[in-house]
């Protein structure tokens, strides 16, 4: 039985919590103590949001008193101190009688550069474990959207580093879709060329949240990491966003425009899916 460590980069608010509830549902799989560990991102990805959230923040935990931890932010300070009890931390779940899928679903791992990517193959591969990775991608114009709806409830500062909420939807999306914090998820061109460059072709997993909640995308996820196909509950939407933003359509084609290189990237995996895909000549007359 092969042994697969599940790295999911992304992207938010793209269905990456139905999947790691799925997948913690999964009798051969064991995801561990959380959803998203942010041990890379805070340790390779020079953003002042995730650095002050998830390495600063516990930093400040810790001068407080590792017994004030709470036991998943114990863990994490540990692994953060030395990364190797990251990986054996999922060794060790994958040493479980009839596991053998395990994983870490961060969604800013999205912006992970090349080296610690392979760091992370190359390690769990001295392991005699193979890493696999997921890129869940959503429409560039409707992930902001909700990524928007996201912070304006959040009552504190948010991971863009200010506080949105209770702001105007159309406004902070318009100071948001091109913020660094948005183009680093939400360019997945770029990720994918950077996971091109570490891992094997059959060894990245491309699905859009558009086709997430249908029973054959479940299968094809299953058959990609190896697990027999387990019934889901489509009906569940976890984290999911309201619509309670009402977007004009000038401004919907201004972001479709700061997002066209990804529209060009997937034309043909999100043809008929995606709104902001050009059309057939449009591809034809860049080529």
């Amino acid at each position: 039985m092969e042994k697969v460590f599940l790295l999911g980069v992304g992207a938010q608010k793209s269905g990456t919590t139905w999947l790691h509830s799925y997948l913690s549902g999964h009798p051969q799989a064991n995801m561990g103590a959380a959803k998203e560990y942010h041990v890379f991102d805070a340790l390779h990805v020079a953003d002042e949001g995730i650095r002050r959230k998830f390495l600063q923040r516990r930093i400040n935990q810790l001068l407080q008193g590792v017994e004030r931890l709470k036991p998943i932010d114990r863990l994490v300070a540990g692994f953060l101190g030395d990364t190797q009890r990251y990986y054996d931390y999922f060794t060790a779940l994958l040493e479980q009688d009839a596991i053998n899928v395990t994983g870490d679903i961060t969604p800013s791992y999205s912006a992970l550069p090349v080296s610690a990517l392979i760091e992370i193959r190359d390690e769990f591969a001295r392991r005699g474990i193979r890493v696999r990775v997921i890129l869940l991608m959503r429409d560039p114009v409707e992930r902001c959207i909700s990524a928007v709806q996201h912070v304006l409830r959040q009552p504190g500062e948010s991971y863009t580093g200010r506080c949105h909420f209770g702001g105007d939807g159309e406004t902070v999306l318009r100071e948001l879709y091109a913020s660094p914090a948005f183009v680093m998820r939400g360019r997945y061109d770029q990720t994918l060329e950077r996971l091109e460059q570490v891992f094997d072709p059959e060894d990245i997993g491309l699905f859009f949240y558009e086709t997430l909640f249908k029973e054959a995308t479940t299968k094809q996820v299953c058959n990609f990491l190896g697990l027999s196909l387990m019934p889901a509950k489509y009906e569940l939407r976890v984290n999911a966003s309201s619509n309670e933003i009402t977007v004009g359509q000038a401004l919907r084609s201004e972001v479709q425009r700061f997002y066209r290189p990804v529209y060009e990237r997937f034309a043909a995996q999100v043809e008929g899916l995606w709104q902001g895909c050009p059309a057939p000549s449009e591809q034809v007359e860049r080529q």
